[in-house]
């Protein structure tokens, strides 16, 4: 099986079947191509927005023929396909969950603005089991924030992941002049 990327639309390509066992063969074989349609939020001027809640709200997202734009995640140099998120922070209290079926491993980061410079966390556990997880207490309230969701396995995945965002509301009697009698 081979997942060719960065293939140009309307571009006529070529494939060779060879033999590799060194003796000759009357097997039959079958050969196909299958298109994958490319995510939607491939580039960060896609990106999807997402919206905080007290509760995990999971979002579906895929690496669905998605490729790598720019230089790869700095806590995972390797990847080869990458996704983009955006939110705007409702609270200083932030979590950021990407979840998923187990054999993907994936990780992300953050980045404050709109414009992937100002890199606020790179979360990167290294497991197929994982849910990576980045929890904060200073988000800027209003400010907007983007996730750049990465495939960090060896080869280009189809595969399909979740993301939520949750706020953690301030309590209102969180400093001592407001306490609850």
């Amino acid at each position: 099986k081979l997942v060719a990327t960065n293939l140009v639309v309307g571009n006529t390509y070529k494939f060779r079947v060879v033999n590799s066992t060194g003796s000759l063969s009357s097997l039959s074989f079958n050969v196909g191509v299958t298109y994958v349609p490319t995510a939607s939020n491939d580039l960060i001027e896609n990106a999807i927005t997402l919206t905080p809640n007290v509760e995990c709200q999971n979002v579906t997202g895929t690496f669905s023929a998605a490729t790598i734009t720019g230089n790869g995640p700095s806590c995972y140099s390797g990847s080869t396909q990458d996704v983009w998120y955006t939110f705007i922070a409702t609270e200083e209290m932030m979590r950021v969950n990407v979840g998923g079926p187990s054999g993907v491993d994936k990780g992300f980061e953050l980045y404050k603005g709109t414009d992937a410079t100002q890199l606020v966390a790179c979360v990167n556990q290294a497991g197929l089991h994982v849910t990576e997880a980045y929890t904060s207490n200073s988000f800027e309230i209003g400010a907007t924030y983007t996730v750049r969701v990465f495939n960090a396995g060896l080869s280009a995945s189809t595969a399909d992941f979740t993301i939520c965002v949750m706020s953690y509301p301030t309590p209102t009697n969180d400093v001592c002049a407001d306490a609850t009698l």
